[in-house]
């Protein structure tokens, strides 16, 4: 079950997605939720984004490792185009045999998905800002949780 805040027409909605619905998750893997979507519209923006490329499944690993060496600099990041709170990224990646390991991993668990891989930034904190329109209505500190040590 997914509750989100939305505008329509001016006015805020409350919409309820039952996940467990073929339908409604076939619409969710299409855009709600979608790190490479947000990343690309912010970029499209002329708002600065941390370097980065998107996978499908199907792509060699040496292949892969080929674009990474090319146009990142490590260390780098390796999550899903979709997640929450961490599940899935896997921080401070520089060894070529790591690396394989982690997208064979991902590989083998996604279907739809792409595999996103960015060089990894030295932010210390992340925010979350809640608009309506064009107004900010709230600003907090998000907590930075990751399944890799």
């Amino acid at each position: 079950m997914r509750l989100e805040l939305v505008e329509r027409d001016n006015r805020l909605v409350i919409r309820f997605s039952d996940l467990r619905d073929k339908d409604v998750l076939n619409a969710y893997t299409k855009g709600v939720g979608n790190k490479w979507k947000n990343h690309r519209l912010l970029q499209e923006a002329n708002i600065p984004q941390i370097k980065t490329i998107k996978i499908k499944k199907d792509t060699d690993n040496t292949e892969i490792i080929k674009q990474i060496k090319n146009k990142l600099k490590p260390p780098y990041v390796i999550k899903l185009t979709r997640g929450m709170k961490g599940e899935d990224i896997y921080l401070n990646l520089t060894k070529t045999k790591k690396i394989k390991e982690i997208l064979n991993k991902l590989k083998a668990k996604i279907v739809y998905q792409r595999i996103l891989i960015q060089e990894q930034s030295n932010l210390k904190n992340e925010y979350r800002v809640v608009l309506i329109g064009k107004k900010i209505i709230s600003v907090f500190a998000k907590r930075i949780y990751c399944n890799s040590k």
